[in-house]
């Protein structure tokens, strides 16, 4: 969609109109078929078609500029694409079509009024800058003003490496953390978000890519404060490689999708081999009921980076959440383990057996007799 358009006051060589690519997945412009298309004061015979080529991320932008020298010296990057029919000097419309140009294709989104000339209407840009508003995800056919805000602009004004999102994120990344793969993002800014889901797949594609919350994570609504966020992946295999997109979910009904970011297996101890991460249970203590004076058996995995120690406890407690045995209490390699204890000093009832590591804690039941 079109998310900027852009008549800088002090340099009018530097005229751009920027993309937002919010579907989740990457266009191709080289394989799907985009016009971006000025037409000049309304007239019907004046219009410039601009073929789009290149390549859209997904969550991201792409900027169409008039003259990429001029544009570089303003803003100290390339464009990427460069029209000499991107010549808007305010009261021209933009209009982005699919499958063909402004005469065969598909409207998908517009800046202005077909056939209107702009000056003095509603979305006149003369010496400015026009920005699609916060919460604005989706293109509209229809000029909308609600959903622009357009304000005079030099191009120290103008910033054609951001976009306004309903969040600003600050960072985004999948990390190695206790275990399990860990997502940690933060946001600078929020705007009417009611939280953000999660979705992971084996490739680079968003169609491929499945949510792995089981219930949306909520976000802060509308705030300027920062905010950090995290979600543990238990179901990943940190040993695989993934990517994972972040979607905010925002009122009103649009979604926007951020992404997508890659977590690559850890090697932790610098030996040029990835590591075999193990992860923490406790099976079924025997036998269960114990008679007092009998042995109890339990297995366990002190999981963990194999090769490593972890702090592991397992106790035994009373109805009253009270301890009565402390039978481990120490650090120990990751492994495997069956520890054996000897009912004694201790009365006939109900007790509950806890297995205790850094990220994981389990109780179970446990009868003495």
């Amino acid at each position: 969609m079109i998310s900027k358009v852009a008549d800088p006051s002090d340099v009018y060589q530097a005229r751009f109109v920027q993309l937002y690519n919010g579907t989740g997945s990457e266009i191709d412009f080289d394989s799907e078929t985009w016009y971006l298309c000025r037409q000049a004061n309304g007239s019907p015979t004046s219009w410039g078609d601009v073929l789009l080529t290149g390549i859209i991320a997904a969550g991201g932008i792409f900027n169409i500029a008039y003259n990429q020298s001029y544009f570089n010296t303003a803003w100290g990057f390339d464009p990427n694409q460069v029209s000499g029919n991107i010549t808007g000097n305010g009261d021209d419309g933009y209009f982005l079509y699919q499958n063909g140009d402004h005469s065969s294709g598909t409207l998908v989104d517009a800046y202005g009024v077909i056939d209107q000339d702009g000056s003095g209407e509603p979305w006149e840009y003369t010496d400015s800058k026009a920005v699609r508003k916060a919460g604005t995800t989706n293109p509209n056919p229809t000029w909308t003003a609600s959903e622009w805000d357009i304000t005079s602009a030099t191009t120290a004004q103008i910033d054609p490496s951001t976009t306004t999102l309903p969040v600003e994120l600050s960072s985004f990344t999948a990390v190695y953390a206790n275990e399990f793969v860990t997502i940690q993002w933060a946001t600078a800014s929020e705007t009417d978000v009611i939280g953000f889901n999660i979705y992971r797949a084996y490739e680079d594609d968003f169609s491929q890519a499945e949510q792995i919350n089981f219930s949306l994570i909520p976000g802060h609504g509308t705030t300027t404060q920062p905010n950090e966020y995290s979600f543990i992946d238990e179901t990943a295999n940190v040993c695989i490689t993934y990517h994972y997109w972040l979607e905010s979910v925002n009122y009103g009904g649009t979604n926007d999708v951020y992404g997508s970011i890659q977590y690559d297996p850890v090697d932790v101890d610098g030996d040029g081999e990835l590591n075999t991460i193990i992860h923490s249970y406790i099976e079924d203590a025997y036998p269960n009921p114990v008679k007092i004076g009998d042995e109890i058996h339990f297995d366990f995995m002190i999981g963990g980076l194999e090769g490593t120690t972890r702090p592991v406890s397992l106790n035994i407690y009373n109805i009253k959440g009270e301890l009565v045995k402390e039978i481990i209490n120490d650090y120990r390699v990751v492994n495997d383990y069956n520890e054996t204890w000897r009912v004694n000093d201790i009365t006939k009832g109900v007790y509950f057996y806890q297995l205790k590591t850094e990220n994981y804690q389990e109780t179970k039941k446990l009868l003495i007799q």
